[in-house]
């Protein structure tokens, strides 16, 4: 067992590295449709959360 220790020193980070860039890249090639309805979807709570600090009176939170 000792014996794959250093092969996991290796392997962690090289998995760590590939998820990363998994991610990165699947964020960067996202469709025009999909990042107008996420951009939209943050506007929209945006929205919702300045409208309920609006709401509240002066003072309370």
């Amino acid at each position: 067992m000792e014996s794959l220790y250093p092969l996991m020193n290796i392997v962690g980070p090289v998995v760590l590295l590939a998820v990363i860039i998994f991610f990165t890249v699947r964020t960067w090639k996202r469709s025009p449709r999909e990042k107008q309805i996420s951009d939209e979807g943050a506007r929209r709570l945006r929205q919702q959360l300045n409208d309920e600090d609006t709401q509240r009176p002066n003072g309370s939170r």
